[in-house]
């Protein structure tokens, strides 16, 4: 890297990169780094991301002039200085505008309300458009173009909210964040600049901060979402700014259960009627089957079920856009033989809708574990006992814990039903790459639970 002598350069490196010997001749410097004996990493499962291993080098001058824009990027109060000097007279809106916004609110009775009204309202009236031309990656577009075309970026987007909710007395904090699931963390100092890639917007109102995706009005109000809970933020203030954490949802609340009345016949056929619930970060997974074709829902379902030839049908979805949000679906789905038919037994699988967690290859692990979001599966199963049937055999009671979690299993005949109740508990987390045998001795536990069968005998002879 080659520089004038006269401009003060902040450096930071990353895994393995060793500075060479620099040089200065004629005012300029020039600094050198190698990397020696770099060796691939293996593309292994719930591996941390690739940028916490790979060899960097950040540079940036500690100030500059862009476009006309004088900064410094020392830490996340410069960085965030700068952005607000930026965003100045960007916040104006049309007199047509204020107007709708008076009368949008005007039976509204507190700031929240109003909030949620304006958010909605910017989802209404505008898309997402990608803007990111010169120093237009880091200014955003003014309220009022935003507002006239219909479009803008995230940046854009956000600036027009935080207009918005200055039209009507709410302060709001335009906010740079890192969208990536797997990559929360930022350093105060100038590698945030680096680093950051989105825009949101913070809304501090009394005992109750919101972090709002402008982006993505869909997202339900309040919530926030996968790529950006728990993460590292520089919000902007009048005075600077300030870095803080977003908050995030402990493993507990990401629960997706199951309840399922089966009805199984003499011939192996079956009617399952399951109630389906997706909770708080599972439901960010699935939330876009709400404005899916009934196709692609129907689809959807059906690749969850472990047996062939399953038909889906009767599909409701039931969306709750609280601050945790949850999504239900109940429906129908049969088929010709659940499981599988002898002479004179049937054997059924304890859980036809979950398949079983993809084995891990076993040997030696060269990654650390991480689990970037844990979960809960549960089930409750009702099976309906044919007519001339009894049971021959039902697995054991199994109640497994470890570092990683933890998996429950219990199968109970009540007169001429099965009832089956399954948990799992998948813990986030960064493990050590010495724990992956214990790792991959777990998921194939829960593996050979979910495989487990159930068989019924003909009480008496056809």
């Amino acid at each position: 890297m080659h520089y004038p002598e006269s401009t003060e350069v902040n450096i930071k490196t990353y895994h393995q990169v060793v500075e060479l010997s620099g040089e200065k001749e004629k005012g300029i410097i020039t600094r050198k780094w190698t990397v020696k004996n770099l060796r691939a990493v293996n593309n292994e499962r719930f591996a941390p991301s690739l940028d916490t291993q790979n060899p960097k080098v950040y540079a940036v001058p500690r100030t500059f002039i862009y476009e006309n824009t004088k900064g410094e990027l020392t830490n996340a109060e410069h960085i965030c200085k700068w952005q607000q000097e930026l965003n100045i007279g960007r916040d104006e809106l049309s007199p047509a505008t204020k107007n709708t916004i008076s009368e949008l609110i005007k039976d509204a009775t507190t700031d929240k309300e109003k909030v949620k009204i304006l958010y909605d309202y910017l989802g209404s009236i505008t898309r997402y458009e990608s803007i990111q031309l010169g120093i237009g990656g880091f200014q955003p577009i003014p309220a009022a173009k935003v507002c006239r075309t219909g479009f803008g970026d995230c940046k854009g987007l956000s600036n027009l909210l935080k207009a918005m909710l200055n039209q009507v007395n709410i302060p709001a904090n335009y906010a740079i964040i890192r969208m990536n699931e797997q990559e929360k963390d930022l350093a105060d100092d100038f590698t945030a600049f680096i680093r950051t890639n989105h825009v949101i917007l913070q809304v501090p109102l009394p005992g109750d901060t919101l972090w709002l995706e402008c982006t993505n009005t869909k997202i339900p109000f309040g919530f926030i979402h996968n790529q950006i809970a728990g993460h590292n933020v520089l919000v902007t203030t009048k005075n600077g700014g300030y870095m803080t954490r977003l908050p995030d949802y402990p493993d507990s609340l990401n629960i997706e259960n199951n309840q399922m009345h089966i009805k199984l016949n003499a011939d192996g056929s079956a009617k399952v009627q399951v109630e389906k619930n997706w909770n708080v970060k599972i439901y960010d997974n699935v939330y876009h089957l709400i404005t899916a074709k009934t196709n692609e829902v129907n689809d959807y379902l059906r690749k969850e079920i472990s047996l062939p030839h399953a038909t889906v049908s009767q599909v409701k979805l039931e969306d709750n856009k609280s601050v945790l949000p949850s999504l239900k679906a109940t429906y129908e789905w049969t088929t010709p033989l659940f499981g599988s038919k002898t002479t004179n037994r049937l054997l059924i699988p304890v859980n036809a809708m979950r398949y079983t967690i993809n084995r891990l290859k076993k040997g030696q692990r060269e990654n650390n574990i991480q689990i970037t979001t844990g979960w809960k599966d549960t089930d409750q199963i009702y099976i309906e006992i044919p007519e001339g049937y009894k049971i021959e055999s039902l697995p054991s009671h199994i109640n497994h814990t470890c570092a990683f979690g933890n998996f429950e299993f219990l199968v109970l005949n009540i007169g001429n039903q099965i009832l089956i109740n399954q948990s799992v508990v998948i813990k986030s987390g960064h493990y050590d790459a010495s724990l992956y045998p214990d790792f991959v001795d777990f998921i194939e536990k829960i593996t050979e639970m979910y495989q487990n069968r159930i068989i019924l005998r003909k009480s008496t002879a056809s």
